[in-house]
């Protein structure tokens, strides 16, 4: 027996036991997912898997504002609550912020990688409904949407906009590299 299986017999660290748990859930999520798809077609498992992930992400938030007091009403509070999920889940991220937006970039992202293992790219039918979700919580009038979609080369870049007056809020799935045009 390897020194860390002797060790984890007894004391796992809590990060590594989300990491963990996260990823025997992608790979139970992903492989359902397939299964429901034989059974109910794509488009309606993938309203499902929207479903279960929007009460994921709103079951993260009540922990979060429980345990860590977070303000709900605060555009602040809900950057900080995606970032603390991201982080107990093992996601790294790049933040850029902007005056009314902030662009979440994850060069680890343990969901991308388990679906990209499993095959199958569920990014759009649970990270943006939990994601959406999660900022709602805290700030009812945030919007999510990707900036860059996610491919079988990268995973996706997220924006969440933190005010209804940004002149952003309309741009979905990349087309923000034309409003850059314009405005250039």
């Amino acid at each position: 027996m390897s020194l860390m299986a002797f060790l984890a017999q007894y004391f796992v660290p809590p990060g590594e036991r989300a990491r963990q748990i996260f990823d025997v859930f992608i790979q139970f999520s992903t492989r359902h997912f397939q299964n429901l798809v034989d059974v109910i077609g794509d488009e309606k498992a993938r309203a499902m898997y929207e479903d279960i992930s929007m009460d994921l992400g709103r079951v993260m938030s009540k922990t979060l504002a429980d345990k860590l007091h977070l303000t709900p009403g605060s555009p602040e509070s809900a950057v900080t609550a995606w970032r603390i999920a991201g982080k107990t889940l093992g996601f790294s991220m790049n933040i850029k912020r902007e005056q009314c937006h902030v662009d979440f970039e994850h060069p680890v992202d343990p969901l991308w990688n388990g679906f990209q293992k499993e095959g199958v790219l569920l990014c759009e039918s649970t990270c943006i409904p939990m994601t959406t979700e999660i900022a709602r919580t805290f700030y009812p009038e945030a919007l999510v949407f990707f900036v860059r979609k996610p491919s079988n080369t990268a995973p996706c870049i997220k924006r969440l906009v933190l005010s209804k007056d940004c002149p952003h809020q309309n741009i979905r799935d990349g087309d923000h590299e034309r409003e850059k045009q314009k405005d250039g």
